[in-house]
């Protein structure tokens, strides 16, 4: 259909045929990094006049502006080391940014240190981690005894824990990359007959260890989500934490946010709950464990079992009827017009200095869908 709006006024426009607009009144805070991570270069002085600015800086991000340092802003432990010129070359500087005067083209800064040479992995790391306002700050030890140490020794007693639901006599283990140390999530599968199952998913019960307002909670908030790098992590939360209480690590105890299905082979769901719980994860199992009981169904895995009742037969068909409902989920997703997008996924290979030496994509496998 065309529309003639020549002689239309805006008044009169449809409301949905307008862009709806907006100004900036005020700035209520500032969000996103005042930090810069970039090369230092001296401004010279022009026609003998002293340039109040003396350096300035260039980020390695392109989309940030450059900034200029005026004297008082230079650490004066850093003032000899910045005459050389072969220094300024080989350095990259962490700048933050201080203001940016309305008739000024550029901010004004301070170096706030040197943060590595040029060409380093390790420089670089921290660049990206500035550039992307990620804090590596850690809780101080003393802060994280005090949270860790009484629920180390509380979780010995976690058969206490009132209105929990017990999953600790049930198969229930983790299935994960053979290098994951935060094991955060765990599955469990039985039948009730008739073609229909009760699928439980627990996941580790951090909100227990943690109250709101705490040093600990605007430590993880502020974060929001752990950090994977190439050859570093930047956990959420303090991995002494994760690992003393938290991981559902096999043969322990562990406190738990359970969701409980009942559902059908074909992926029907009748019925479901959330519980808090606790379970005694029987084993660790990596993806390809997993698959290899999808391959060879009638072959009892060789897994290494926790002190549990779960038996590696039990665990073999729990993975096969996951797997059935799984593909009955998956099948169905694409027939409602659900997106398939299988982009290959990398990692890399380490040398003992941390340096990436290759680059392998990663197996596919249907235990990971």
């Amino acid at each position: 259909m065309n529309i003639l709006m020549e002689n239309m006024d805006l008044a009169d426009a449809p409301e949905q045929w307008l862009q709806k607009t907006g100004k900036v009144v005020c700035i209520v805070e500032a969000s996103g990094t005042r930090q810069l991570v970039g090369k230092l270069g001296k401004v010279p002085t022009t026609n003998g006049v002293i340039n109040p600015v003396v350096f300035r800086l260039s980020p390695t991000d392109s989309r940030m502006p450059d900034v200029s340092i005026r004297a008082n802003e230079v650490p004066a432990d850093l003032l000899p080391l910045l005459d050389s010129k072969k220094y300024l070359k080989e350095q990259l500087f962490l700048v933050d940014i201080m203001e940016w005067p309305e008739t000024h083209s550029l901010p004004y800064g301070r170096i706030v240190k040197p943060i590595g040479v040029v060409g380093d992995v390790d420089t670089y790391t921290a660049s990206i981690l500035v550039e992307n306002c990620i804090d590596e700050t850690v809780l101080p030890a003393a802060v994280l005894e005090q949270i860790v140490k009484p629920f180390t020794n509380e979780m010995r007693n976690a058969a206490k824990d009132a209105g929990r639901q017990d999953f600790r006599g049930d198969c229930v283990f983790t299935i994960d990359p053979p290098d994951a140390k935060d094991l955060d999530d765990a599955v469990s599968c039985h039948a009730l007959g008739n073609g229909i199952y009760s699928v439980g998913v627990h996941i580790a019960d951090v909100s227990f260890y943690i109250a709101e307002g705490t040093p600990i909670d605007l430590y993880a908030r502020q974060r929001g989500t752990s950090v994977y790098l190439v050859n570093k992590v930047v956990p959420m939360l303090p991995p002494k934490m994760i690992e003393s209480v938290c991981s559902l690590d096999p043969g322990v105890e562990r406190r738990t946010v359970s969701a409980l299905f009942t559902i059908t082979e074909n992926g029907e769901v009748l019925d479901h709950f959330l519980t808090r719980g606790l379970i005694r994860s029987c084993a660790k199992l990596s993806y390809e464990t997993a698959q290899r009981i999808i391959d060879d169904p009638y072959q009892v895995p060789t897994v290494a079992l926790s002190a549990s009742p779960c038996e590696a037969d039990a665990i073999r068909q729990t993975i096969l009827f996951l797997f059935e409902i799984t593909q009955s989920l998956r099948r169905q997703r694409f027939e409602r017009g659900g997106l398939r997008i299988d982009q290959p996924e990398f990692r890399f290979d380490l040398d003992g200095n941390g340096l990436p030496v290759a680059m392998v994509e990663r197996d596919r496998f249907a235990s990971c869908q």
